[in-house]
Formats: structure tokens, sequence, C-alpha cells
């Protein structure tokens, strides 16, 4: 053998490659987000555009555009069909603001410096009982949010990006026809809580929110208020919930509080609930769960 051949490198093992690819998830996530802050699937609506034309939109550098956009090429999220042009794929597509199912919202939280926060603390919250986000920004999340307007603006477009294909998924997973009055604790700006004012005729509902967000909420809501098919209140769920619900739903919420916290407002709900009430609870996982009673609905 010769000398040159006895020193060429070993050849990684799928196993190793593997591994690598999931290491640099991280940076799938930004370069996702901020494709997504910067609206290039937007741009490239109307088919294939050139570097220089997205690199002028976007005010960014032409060359380094490039290679962030070629990096989106091999993660499948757009397509080069000629040297320098681009165009969205059907993930891209997810991209556009106006998409049916948009994920733009979400992919900007994802990245978000606040977001990161968390996951660089993630020992702390295997070594505590605080969560790992909370204590990254000093204090419970929701208070965070209240003292950061442009951090909760980017959590409630994630909120509304993900809540259209939750929405259907809720109905479907649950029959509504049996409710009376829904709670719909941490509802955002009442996407979820529309959808099911609409589908189910006999429903009334009460959106609870934090004030800064439950002031947003009337857009979405306002053909039921005049209707007085539903109200909105403010306020604080480590504190109280609206009371009289027949049904309260929490969707996405106890996923980021610490245990402490999310224990407080499961006694809170308790506490207002009705005689024979349901908690339905829907939280990101593999599969969307929602429990009343003895019962488990899946979706």
């Amino acid at each position: 053998m010769s000398d040159t051949a006895s020193r060429q490198p070993a050849a990684r093992s799928t196993s190793e490659n593997d591994l690598l690819a999931l290491m640099l998830g991280v940076a799938g996530t930004q370069l996702i987000g901020l494709a997504a802050e910067l609206g290039i699937a937007d741009l490239l609506n109307d088919g294939p555009q050139p570097i220089e034309v997205l690199a002028e939109a976007t005010a960014t550098r032409e060359q380094a555009l490039l290679q962030a956009l070629r990096a989106l090429v091999q993660l499948g999220v757009y397509a080069e069909p000629k040297p320098r042009y681009f165009t969205n794929t059907a993930l891209g597509n997810l991209l556009r603001k106006d998409a049916p199912g948009s994920l733009q919202g979400y992919a900007v939280l994802l990245s978000s410096g606040m977001m990161l926060r968390g996951w660089a603390n993630l020992r702390h919250a295997l070594q505590t009982s605080e969560g790992a986000l909370a204590n990254a920004l000093g204090m419970e999340v929701y208070a965070y949010y209240q003292q950061h307007p442009s951090d909760a603006a980017l959590l409630d477009a994630a909120m509304s990006s993900v809540s259209g294909q939750e929405a259907i998924a809720i109905r479907e997973a649950y029959d509504f026809a049996q409710v009376s009055t829904l709670v719909d604790v941490g509802g955002g700006h009442g996407l979820v809580l529309a959808g099911l004012l609409e589908t189910n005729p006999s429903l009334y509902g009460v959106l609870f929110e934090l004030p800064g967000v439950a002031a947003g909420a009337s857009a979405l809501l306002g053909d039921h208020l005049t209707a007085r098919r539903c109200r909105i209140e403010a306020g604080d769920f480590c504190v109280s919930v609206p009371s009289g619900g027949d049904a309260y739903l929490l969707k996405r919420v106890l996923v980021v509080l610490d245990d402490d916290r999310a224990r407080q407002v499961l006694r809170n709900i308790r506490k207002a609930i009705t005689n024979r009430g349901r908690l339905l609870i829907a939280e990101p996982t593999l599969s969307i769960r929602f429990t009343g009673g003895s019962t488990t609905y899946s979706c």
C-alpha cells in the first residue's frame, strides 16, 4: 500500500453522518427562521427570482444570501432551477404569509434569540424545578411577555400561524355540541374559539388572555361578540380564571409553564369549573390529546 493511500482519512460511518446531521439541526432552524423573517417565500410567490432581485428586496449582501439560500435548497425549502435563480418548493410555500397552513410566524419565533436562550439553558431545567426559558429570561414567561411587547408579538404571530391546523384537529377530536360554555384559557387572538363558535351554533365562548393579547382578539371574534355568543376577559391565569364554564380549553399553555405554575393553573380551573365540567388539554406532542373526565380523546 502506498504512503499516500495510508494517509487517506477514514470514511465516516452512516451513524456518524446521521448524528452530525442531527447536531446541525439548530443551523436549519436558524436558516428557515431567517428566510421567514426576510419574506423570501413571498418574494418567490410568482415564480423563480434571481439572487440579485432577492438581495435588493431584502437589503442583504448578495453573496451571503446566495450561500444561505443554497443551504436551504439542501434542506428542501427552496429549489435552484438554474444557477442563481430560486423558487419555492412545497415546504417553502408554507413560509408564505398568505399560504393556507402558513408556518411563517412559527418559524420566526423558533429561531428568535429569546427561544435560543431557553434551549441554551436546558441543563438548568433538568437539574432544578425551574423552566429553562423562564430561568434564562429571569422571570416567568408570561410576565416576560407583558414587559417585552416585541417578543409577545412574535409569540402571537406564531400561535396564529399554527392555530389554523390545530383548530381543525380540535374540532375533529372532541364533540363540542355537548358543551354549553367553553372558556378558552390563554386562547390568543381567538382563532380556535372563532372556529368552534362557527361550527357549533349553540356554543357560548369566553376568551381569557393577558390584557395586551386580549385587546387584539376583537378582530377575529367581532361578529360573535356582536351576536353575544362570546365575550373577552383579560387577566392572569396563574391568579384566577373566569368561572362558570362547563368546559375549559388549555392549548399550548401548560407546556411553557414550570410544574408549580402549571399546577396552579389547574387548581384555578378546578375552582372555576362547573360540576361535571370537563378540561380539554391540547399540547404540542406527536398527537394532540384531550382529557375530559375519565375519557381520553386523540387526534
